[in-house]
């Protein structure tokens, strides 16, 4: 798998820090960080609190919920948005999963958006470069003026990369695109 994050076997901050993930339970490593392996600065998820601190109960535990088609093929597209390439199977499983046990598409797509190979892929361009760069590479045109001026305005009002890629992979144009893919 090219794509990685990382993600610890529980959430060690959230006793020492409370309130300090966001909503998918993620954050920014700013102190300790290397106590948990982590370089200062590192962004990544935490999973629900471990087995131990949670109640005990008689009952089997639940199994893990299996990733659903719909699941599978938006992460597919993910990797098609943002890398022009099919997911490795290891890859499809590993975010599908994650899918499947609660974390959201966006939190996904932000760690995506924070990848290496995303990076290489983009750089370091305005908005509005970004916005053209996305629309030639997810769907092999230019953007037409008032789809450049929406999706630029989005993230001039906070919204993040990760938020305009989920939106163009999962966009009527780019589902239309890519079914006849094989997968």
């Amino acid at each position: 798998m090219l794509l990685g994050e990382t993600t610890l076997p529980f959430n060690p901050t959230a006793a020492a820090h409370p309130g300090r993930t966001d909503a998918d339970g993620c954050h920014t490593c700013r102190t300790n960080c290397a106590s948990w392996g982590l370089p200062t600065g590192d962004y990544h998820c935490h999973e629900p609190d471990p087995p131990s601190v949670q109640p005990p109960t008689t009952a089997p535990p639940s199994p893990t919920p299996l990733p659903t088609d719909e699941q599978k093929g938006e992460i597919r597209r993910l990797y098609l948005a943002y890398f022009e390439r099919e997911p490795d199977a290891g890859g499809t499983n590993y975010w599908s999963e994650l899918y499947a046990r609660g974390r959201t598409l966006s939190a996904i797509s932000l760690q995506f958006a924070q990848s290496n190979e995303f990076t290489e892929r983009y750089g370091d361009v305005s908005d509005s470069g970004f916005v053209t760069l996305v629309y030639n590479n997810v769907l092999d045109r230019n953007p037409d003026h008032a789809g450049l001026a929406y999706w630029t305005s989005m993230m001039a009002a906070g919204r993040t990369r990760g938020w305009v890629m989920i939106g163009f992979s999962n966009s009527a144009e780019f589902k239309a695109k890519t079914s006849s893919l094989p997968t």
